[in-house]
């Protein structure tokens, strides 16, 4: 359920929320935004599909809620919306193409050691180029990722050195002609509720195209794996 105020269960699964702060900080304080496709598009020039594995969104019941958020956001210049099926939770990046050789069932094994857990989606937060809503699972998220670096093996290192990250569900771009003092007004109020709740029970190994040729397109699954299997 969306809610407009604070959540007691939202906070027995709080976490990274120190992270989390000192991103609004930082956003409070930023002069401009970023364009998110132009730098999306620096970024993987000449490369091919980014490959991931990442929690999908799936459940309608929870599309609807996060679709209510960004109805809330609505008629601000410049921020591109996602669409719906395109909502995911990254996990972990495995470079692009078959950048990263990896063994699938080394990484079936280690997400099937991973229980089930709840997310709590909410509040709403922004980085320099894009809105998102905070992921709070208890530390479960970290964990999963955790065990998926684990199976990819150290051949991942160069690729991604961090073993942590600042998990989120990203709900909408900016583009260069964002004004952050609207965008900033609009997100204030929507700083401390909770959105939906999400259960992790699947990672997906997906394919992303960089071309941007589709704003959104479809995630389709290389491989699935499943938690407490």
């Amino acid at each position: 359920m969306l809610l407009s105020h604070p959540c007691h269960r939202t906070r027995a699964l709080r976490d990274q929320a120190e992270q989390y702060a000192a991103a609004w900080s930082a956003f409070e304080r930023l002069e401009r935004v970023a364009p998110h496709r132009a730098q999306w598009a620096a970024w993987a020039a000449g490369r091919g599909p980014h490959t991931l594995l990442m929690t999908l969104v799936r459940e309608p019941g929870v599309i609807e809620r996060v679709c209510d958020v960004q109805r809330a956001l609505l008629g601000v210049r410049g921020l591109e919306l996602h669409a719906p099926h395109f909502f995911h939770i990254s996990l972990q990046t495995c470079g692009f193409s078959n950048e990263l050789p990896f063994d699938r069932d080394r990484l079936r094994d280690a997400v099937a050691a991973v229980q089930p857990f709840e997310v709590a989606l909410g509040s709403v937060n922004a980085f320099h180029s894009a809105v998102f809503l905070e992921t709070h699972s208890g530390g479960g998220l970290l964990r999963l990722r955790h065990a998926l670096r684990r199976a990819l093996g150290p051949e991942l290192m160069p690729l991604d050195p961090f073993s942590d990250f600042l998990f989120h569900l990203t709900i909408g771009y900016f583009g260069a002609e964002t004004a952050i003092d609207a965008v900033r007004e609009r997100l204030r109020p929507l700083r401390e509720r909770e959105t939906a709740r999400l259960r992790v029970d699947q990672v997906a190994l997906v394919q992303l195209p960089t071309d941007q040729r589709e704003p959104f397109p479809v995630l389709e699954c290389v491989a699935r794996f499943t938690l407490g299997a």
